[in-house]
């Protein structure tokens, strides 16, 4: 592995740097991503579980997720 670096010059192991950098980073926004969405999902599913078990309506449960849903960050 060091015979690869050692043929390469400064620029094309920056250039290779920035390349596996990149990729690094776009794999770990796609997972933090996915990872976010899942999370929301869990709590609104156990908000839904609370209400229910609370004897809510399903269109009290709608009304409460709808206005819940509006403050999400994505």
């Amino acid at each position: 592995m060091s015979d690869l670096f050692d043929k390469l010059s400064g620029a094309q192991v920056l250039g290779l740097t920035a390349l596996v950098g990149g990729i690094l980073y776009l794999i770990a926004d796609t997972v933090a991503g996915n990872w976010s969405r899942v999370r929301r999902m869990e709590a609104e599913a156990a908000l839904k579980r609370e209400l229910l078990a609370a004897g809510k309506s399903a269109e009290e449960i709608e009304q409460v997720v709808r206005s819940t849903a509006g403050k999400r960050r994505i």
